[in-house]
């Protein structure tokens, strides 16, 4: 791989850079989602620039970037063609958690070594850094790294078990007992130690920056938030499951997929269900467009009601995801009701309905999906062609809004998703590029 290739032979020239696990193949492939490497905070800053324009020459952009005290993680993306590859490199300054300062990276450095390719850290400091960061975080030891502690000498026990009573400061804590103290009590431990290990003031910037950090993500959350809107029959969910599948090579578990609105208040019919204001519940969801529209004043109402629900779970529900730097995508979300108030049973102008969505939290990213009626027809027959063309007419105006393109999905999905994902990717690099200069 040319580009862990270029990065790695920098590295290897420039740099006092260890990788913490899974090195055995680099730079040639590696085996798992990201690449973890320690290095000293001062020297990462030094280099990033370098990393980034790296990663340009390679044709990969920047998806994603977090950075605070502990660590700096990027996404780096390419789109070819038809095809998409994704990297995430993440650079570790110390072995902490929570703005708890374990072990300071020169320490671990100073024990690292060189198999001929790439720089890595000793098996005893590979094992202790999941050691440190599971306990504290309450997690028991991983069963799929327990061959490499099996690896690891009498000896080197014995150094990995005194490098836990250096963290902890409680010499019955060992690796075989660890699970006893994990979560709160390690991180305790970890607390009142670190001040007699590093000092009381160095411990204690250590942690305000910590929540200095979190404070700053939380105000601008760097999770991606995406919506999907378009006809039925534009392939939409094929193309975001193309999308999904592409994302989850290195985002694995942190990638959420919606349908039209948050639902953390129930459906009107269920409340009305309820209150036995009527019999049943029409639950035929595989006729969206089952219902008539209602009046002015009732669907005025309807729309006020989705429209707190949308507020609502994007404080409760999106806002927290993003936080936490996960991809949120809603298959139809407000821009839906747009184009097709009528699935939702509002007999409301478009345009009004636009209006009322200054109040809607906006998706960084509006995906409208679309092909001409012709296409469209022969994948469903959902709606006829004069439907088809009012709904594309609808799209053709959001499109022109802020944070929203249109996209034509004629040929292949995986055409249509690599689009997607290069506007995406090209937006996302041009707001990030600034921290790399």
């Amino acid at each position: 791989m040319a580009f862990l290739s270029d990065v790695f032979e920098y590295l290897n020239e420039n740099c006092n850079y260890a990788v913490l696990r899974s090195y055995e193949n680099l730079p040639q492939s590696y085996n798992s989602h990201d690449i973890d490497m320690i290095i000293n905070e001062s020297e990462y800053d030094s280099i990033k620039s370098t990393i980034y324009n790296i990663a340009q020459k390679n044709d990969y952009l920047l998806l994603q970037y977090y950075r605070d005290e502990r660590f700096a993680t990027l996404f780096f993306q390419k789109i070819k063609d038809d095809s998409t590859d994704l990297i995430e490199l993440d650079f570790f300054f110390k072995m902490s958690a929570k703005g708890i300062l374990m072990l300071d990276s020169t320490e671990v450095l100073s024990r690292r070594e060189f198999n001929g390719k790439i720089y890595h850290v000793s098996l005893v400091d590979e094992v202790l850094d999941k050691c440190l960061c599971n306990a504290v975080f309450g997690v028991p030891y991983p069963e799929k790294y327990l061959n490499r502690y099996e690896l690891l000498s009498e000896t080197e026990k014995t150094e990995l078990n005194q490098k836990l009573h250096f963290v902890f400061g409680k010499k019955d804590i060992n690796f075989e007992n660890l699970n006893l103290f994990i979560g709160e009590k390690c991180a305790k431990l970890a607390v009142l130690n670190s001040f007699k290990n590093f000092g009381f003031f160095n411990s204690l910037w250590f942690k305000l920056r910590h929540f200095g950090y979190l404070f700053v993500n939380f105000l601008k959350p760097k999770g991606i938030f995406i919506s999907f809107t378009g006809p039925d029959g534009s392939g939409k969910t094929t193309v975001l499951n193309i999308i999904k599948e592409s994302y989850s090579k290195v985002f694995r578990g942190s990638i959420h997929i919606n349908h039209f609105r948050p639902n953390i208040i129930p459906r009107i019919a269920v409340i009305l269900h309820k209150l036995k204001f009527i019999e049943t519940v029409n639950e035929e969801y595989d006729k969206p467009h089952r219902g008539k529209p209602s009046g002015v004043f009732v669907s005025t109402l309807r729309l006020l009601y989705y429209i707190l629900d949308y507020i609502i779970g994007y404080i409760f529900y999106i806002r927290p995801k993003r936080f936490r730097r996960n991809i949120v995508i809603y298959d139809r979300y407000y821009s839906d009701i747009i184009i097709d108030s009528f699935r939702s049973n509002i007999g409301l102008s478009y345009k009004v309905i636009n209006f009322f969505g200054f109040l809607i939290p906006k998706p960084k990213y509006g995906v409208l999906l679309t092909a001409n009626s012709e296409t469209i027809l022969q994948r469903k027959n959902e709606l006829n062609k004069e439907e088809i063309d009012v709904i594309n007419q609808k799209i053709e105006y959001i499109s022109k809004f802020k944070n929203f393109k249109r996209f034509y999905n004629e040929t292949t999905p995986d055409k249509a998703a690599c689009e997607i994902m290069s506007w995406i990717l090209k937006n996302q690099d041009k707001k990030l590029k600034n921290k790399f200069k």
